[in-house]
Parts: C-alpha cells; structure tokens; sequence
C-alpha cells in the first residue's frame, strides 16, 4: 500500500491506495467480510505450470519449500480488490496480466507495463522498466523474481529515506 501511495503522490495519477493511510488501510480485508475489501494476491499461484518451475532437473521431484518461498516474497505478492483476486484463482501470469493492469493499482500496473498515461522519465531510473512479460508457457519467469524483489527493495528504500 505505501509504495503505491509514493507512486501515486509521484505521478499524480487516481490509485486505489491513495489518500490518508488510515483510511487505505481500512480497504485491507483481514476477515473476508468487506465486500471492497483488499487481498494479498501472489503471482505464483497453485498450479501445474507454476509448480513445473520448481521441479528438481535431475529427479523430477517438486520443491515445495522453494515454492511457498518464492510465491511469498514481498516482491511476488500484490494486492488486488477482493473480487478480482477470487477472479484470477489459480491463473498462471499471463491470465492474471488483465486482472494486474484493470487493478487501480499503480504498483500492480507497472508489473504488466500498463501505464499509458504516465511519463515514464518521472519514475527513478530501475522502475522505468519494471515490466515483466510472461515466459513462452504462460508463467511468470523465475529468473525475473530477483528483479522483482530488488524493484520492491529500491522502493522500499526510497519511501522509507523520506520517513
């Protein structure tokens, strides 16, 4: 949420996440009873072609541990309004681009490179290219997940230097 209120403030564009925090924080859906509410949507999700990225080479064997690890980074975890968060399920990436992009989020948008109306030079230098494509099975790529976390890194410190 506070890096989507910095980018909001930022690009002086409308996001869900903007306004007083309080008020932000209160969209959050901790017990699934507010029909607005927000949830924490991981990119990876359970499915086969997920899971397939996480599948020792040499024995076939799925690693759950590096899974649940992965798919619970800070920088792999989203948030969506509640109903579109049950829309996308289990979709693999490629399916959940739509969702991303359609989410008021800017946060979310800039994974899915959807920010048509923003000049993109206002934004530092590593979120110029923050996009992430799917991989040719559909999937968010593994070896984009360290981008991922280190995107989320730089803003954390840029909100954080400020406080």
């Amino acid at each position: 949420m506070r890096i989507d209120r910095w980018l909001h403030q930022l690009l002086d564009k409308p996001s869900y996440c903007g306004g007083p925090l309080r008020e932000v924080e209160t969209r959050f859906n901790r017990n699934n009873r507010k029909r607005f509410g927000m949830h924490l949507e991981h990119i990876y999700a359970y499915n086969d072609k997920n899971k397939a990225l996480f599948k020792e080479p040499s024995t076939g064997l799925f690693d759950e541990a590096g899974f649940e690890y992965t798919r619970n980074l800070l920088g792999m975890v989203l948030l969506l309004k509640d109903l579109q968060n049950i829309s996308s399920g289990n979709d693999i990436y490629s399916l959940k681009r739509d969702d991303y992009a359609k989410s008021d989020i800017i946060w979310n948008q800039l994974l899915v490179g959807c920010l048509p109306s923003v000049d993109a030079t206002i934004l530092p230098e590593p979120f110029q290219k923050a996009a992430i494509d799917a991989d040719t099975t559909g999937v968010f790529p593994r070896e984009k997940v360290e981008q991922r976390q280190r995107l989320f890194f730089e803003a954390f410190k840029i909100i954080w230097a400020d406080v």
